[in-house]
């Protein structure tokens, strides 16, 4: 049996919050996935950075492409989120 996290409001008995609650004991309070509310921090955030975008992706690939060992935890990285490493 495959059980959903809850929705947005957390209604429901067959959710794993609900089954969370209960095995705690106690109330929890539920934010929501944390991949949604990192993903809506950076849109906010892009609107009101004081760079360029291009300037900051200057600047992260000069962090990683000069060592060996930061490209290798990025392929890493990228393997583990499971999207594909491509070279600039």
């Amino acid at each position: 049996m495959q059980h959903k996290f809850g929705g947005v409001k957390k209604k429901g008995k067959n959710n794993v919050f609900s089954y969370l609650k209960k095995e705690l004991g106690r109330n929890i309070v539920g934010v929501g996935c944390g991949a949604y509310i990192v993903n809506n921090c950076f849109q906010n955030v892009v609107d009101v950075l004081p760079t360029e975008v291009e300037s900051l992706v200057v600047k992260i690939y000069k962090y990683f492409h000069i060592y060996t060992v930061r490209v290798t935890q990025l392929k890493e990285f990228c393997e583990f989120v499971e999207i594909d490493h491509k070279k600039v």
